[in-house]
């Protein structure tokens, strides 16, 4: 079995060592050539849980060089949802109509990216809560255990064997456990109220997750879930307050030592992902005339870091 890796971020590199320990090809398709030579010359090294160091070889290649490969018959798409569209195009040529494409993206946006693709039946959105943070182009540590579920997106299915039989196989070497998830979309939702409560407060506060887990912090969580869950009411889904701030307690206890993903792009000083969660909320607020007070000011807030980060990236 042939599986692609599409970005070496975070939760690209800790797959792609978990996917070499296994009998597949895989291969790690990089932003940048850089990165891909690094990782041909020294490998993945992954940090686990307990301390351990796993070091793979694993074959990479550069997402723009991939016209050569042959088909994959899965692929995991790891990139920032602001990068799916660049990545699209490389997607078609190195699938075939029956590859399993899974989008492990934060926030909402895969439905516009999986429309670019043509004759790709078979695409999933994987949600996790697993924590991960690449400390090199080629070393990554495995901070959090956590969950993640499996669903058909954009339109409701059933996985198919290929893909069963897949998760199957490697449930052994995953500690946290793989569910397939039949109602994707709230699921989806239930993970964005959990990424727009923690991501900005943490990357305002420049705080690790368990750091929200204060008295005063915990009542500004509560009014951005509430906004959350009115929004997502207000579109069809169903969206339980209580259970969505029970489960921001659980992530943030969980991972209580973690650097979120935005803190961890605006300390690297790249864009984060902020326009794909909470400014997702926002524009369907807007739409559906719900105010969302907390959010647009915690979104305003992160993008001012992000373009104070700019000026100061610019003025080096």
């Amino acid at each position: 079995m042939r599986i692609a890796i599409v970005g070496a971020g975070s939760i690209g590199l800790l797959w792609a060592s978990r996917l070499s320990r296994l009998p597949y090809e895989v291969t790690v398709l990089t932003h940048t050539a850089a990165q891909h030579k690094k990782i041909v010359q020294a490998g993945i090294s992954c940090e686990e849980l307990d301390g351990q160091v796993v070091h793979t070889n694993v074959t990479s290649c550069p997402i723009e060089e991939t016209s050569e490969l042959s088909p994959f018959d899965i692929i995991f798409i790891t990139v920032k949802q602001y990068q799916l569209q660049n990545v699209m195009e490389p997607i078609q040529r190195c699938s075939h109509p029956f590859t399993q494409i899974l989008f492990w993206q934060n926030g909402l946006g895969q439905e516009k990216a999986i429309d670019e693709l043509h004759y790709r039946p078979d695409t999933y959105v994987a949600l996790t809560t697993e924590g991960a943070y690449r400390k090199s182009d080629t070393y990554v540590v495995h901070t959090g255990q956590g969950e993640t579920w499996i669903g058909t997106f954009p339109h409701q299915g059933e996985w198919k064997p290929l893909l069963q039989d897949f998760v199957k196989a490697i449930q052994p070497i995953v500690i946290s456990p793989i569910r397939k998830e039949s109602m994707i979309l709230r699921r989806m939702w239930e993970k964005l109220a959990v990424n727009a409560a923690i991501n900005p407060l943490t990357t305002i506060l420049e705080v690790p997750n368990g750091e929200l887990l204060s008295v005063d912090l915990e009542n500004i969580m509560e009014k951005l879930t509430g906004e959350t869950c009115q929004v997502a009411n207000r579109i069809g889904v169903e969206l339980d307050h209580s259970r969505a701030i029970k489960k921001i307690r659980e992530v943030c206890n969980l991972t209580s030592q973690n650097l979120s993903s935005m803190l961890q792009d605006i300390q690297g000083g790249k864009r984060t992902e902020i326009d794909s969660i909470n400014g997702a909320i926002i524009q369907y607020a807007k739409e559906h005339n719900v105010p969302v007070y907390w959010h647009e000011m915690l979104y305003t807030l992160v993008k001012a870091k992000e373009a104070h980060n700019k000026r100061n990236t610019n003025t080096l």
